[in-house]
């Protein structure tokens, strides 16, 4: 199977048009800011699809929106561009530099800077950073080719430090940077409005992360960030907003790959795949992150919102969130440590069409906790329309917190009992009827049945057209539009329990 959800045809998509980036008639080229409409290099320029959001887990107004392609330079802006060798002035196509830093660098607001494919080594002897982007440009690989970036005579540490409001990177590659591919985010004020598109980083302590600063502050770092189809292979941490906050950041279609083929056991603290410390209205879209030592998601943050997330074979928890937040379309299996999925405070959680499978797999450990280090703090969980099946261990649930299962199937869980929540006394749920009896407001629990997925041993977890979960969920106010793969979420009378929806033969 894929690494990213694939994007079906038939999903409806929000195509955005660029707020950041005017796509006017174009600045001027030549020196002096006179000359033709600036030139686009030729090629196939790929625009941007960001899948539509369900209303009420995050606020979508308040993430950047998606530039406008081609990309072309904001009135008084121009065009520049570089390509491998380049001994030009970087004024036309037929006349490109071959410094990207220095380019960088001359570039003002509102430009876009054109990096013809191939690699290039950036960077001086007396900084950190091979490229500083601090600017409002776009730093952008010609369409249809990968600049790749690598540092100068091994100098440079970082890759790129990206300050720039509305600063746009795209297409790049970058190789060999030991302690972060790209920095993001202002120490004094927040930077808004950047976007990360089409970037793959290999390597290094840090793949993206924010600025570093002394102790967590009160003031974000990022108030408005978009990464979109960006691929972290081989870092030791994904994405990571360290010290934070980093607020009304956005991350869709992006692979964060650890390289650790059985990264399942005790894992280590510390190298998560994505990560944020502090933060608010934070969306995770169509992502995977797999074979990673620590955690997939570690979520500090409030209002977060999984949709379409998988985590696949990762060394402590798949998903950790602390103040609550929304799992939708999600698929987490073959993960380790104490629990499957942590939601670590009490506050509001809901769980809907979502697949959690094979956790645990060295031992006796909970597929799910609810405010275990916090018992006492009031919450709800909403359970709907999912899976847990052949995991470590039961769910459990703290006793202060509102329980509430609809539609979902429960089964091979080690030890027998499915769900305990911790009330006085215990409320343990092991067949049809402690569900029946013992979960008041629940309804269409399925506990033991056999969910017949395609090929689990394979990571396949789709169903069977003989599974009892199809057909089986609720038709919620709000079911998604698409399930994990693309297709319509609903094709029957009712839903499909997990995060893929069974289609017709011919379509499978």
């Amino acid at each position: 199977m894929s690494g990213l959800p694939e994007q079906a045809a038939k999903r409806r998509s929000l195509l955005l048009a660029g707020a950041l980036l005017a796509c006017g008639s174009g600045g001027a080229v030549g020196k002096g800011g006179a000359g033709p409409a600036a030139e686009v290099p030729p090629g196939r320029h790929e625009s941007f699809d960001l899948q539509d959001l369900p209303k009420g887990a995050v606020d979508p107004a308040r993430f950047p929106k998606a530039p406008a392609v081609p990309y072309r330079p904001k009135t008084g802006g121009r065009a520049w561009f570089v390509a491998p060798g380049g001994t030009g002035d970087g004024d036309s196509l037929a006349s490109p530099a071959g410094d990207v830093r220095k380019t960088v660098e001359q570039a003002g607001d509102g430009d876009v800077v054109w990096l013809k494919g191939g690699a290039y080594k950036v960077g001086v002897a007396d900084d950190e950073f091979a490229l500083r982007v601090h600017k409002s440009v776009v730093v952008s690989a010609w369409p249809g080719q990968r600049a790749v970036l690598e540092p100068l005579d091994d100098g440079p540490t970082y890759g790129i430090d990206l300050e720039g409001d509305g600063a746009v990177l795209d297409g790049l590659e970058l190789k060999g940077f030991s302690q972060a591919g790209i920095y993001f985010g202002r120490i004094k004020k927040p930077q808004k409005g950047a976007v990360i598109a089409r970037v793959k980083v290999e390597g290094g302590t840090d793949g993206i992360r924010s600025q570093v600063r002394a102790g967590r502050g009160k003031n974000p770092l990022v108030e408005g960030l978009l990464l979109y189809d960006v691929q972290v292979r081989g870092a030791a941490i994904g994405f990571n907003c360290g010290e934070g906050p980093c607020n009304d950041v956005r991350l869709e279609r992006v692979l964060v790959d650890g390289g650790e083929e059985d990264a399942r056991g005790e894992g280590h603290s510390g190298a998560d795949a994505i990560a944020f410390e502090a933060g608010d209205n934070i969306a995770i879209v169509d992502s995977t992150v797999r074979a990673v030592g620590a955690d997939g998601f570690d979520l500090k943050a409030r209002r977060v919102l999984l949709h379409g997330a998988q985590v696949r074979g990762v060394g402590r928890n798949g998903i950790k969130l602390w103040y609550g937040g929304d799992l939708v379309n999600c698929l987490v299996y073959g993960t380790g440590a104490d629990a499957a999925i942590v939601f670590d405070h009490g506050a509001s959680y809901r769980i809907t069409h979502t697949t959690v499978a094979r956790h645990g797999h060295r031992g006796e450990s909970y597929s799910l906790t609810m405010a275990y280090d916090h018992p006492r703090q009031p919450g709800r969980l909403e359970i709907s329309n999912s899976i847990f099946w052949d995991n470590g261990g039961p769910l459990w649930v703290a006793g202060a917190t509102e329980l509430v299962i609809t539609n979902s199937l429960f089964s091979r869980s080690k030890g027998g009992t499915e769900i305990v929540w911790a009330r006085s006394p215990d409320v343990t749920i092991a067949r049809y009827e402690d569900a029946q009896k013992k979960l008041p407001g629940s309804r269409g629990i399925l506990i033991g049945s056999d969910p017949r997925f395609v090929d689990p041993d394979q990571g396949d977890f789709r169903l069977q057209p003989t599974s009892p979960a199809v057909d089986r969920g609720s038709n919620l106010e709000q079911l998604p539009l698409h399930d994990l793969s693309g297709k319509p979420r609903k094709i029957g009378e009712r839903p499909d329990l997990g995060p893929y929806e069974l289609a017709p033969a011919k379509e499978e």
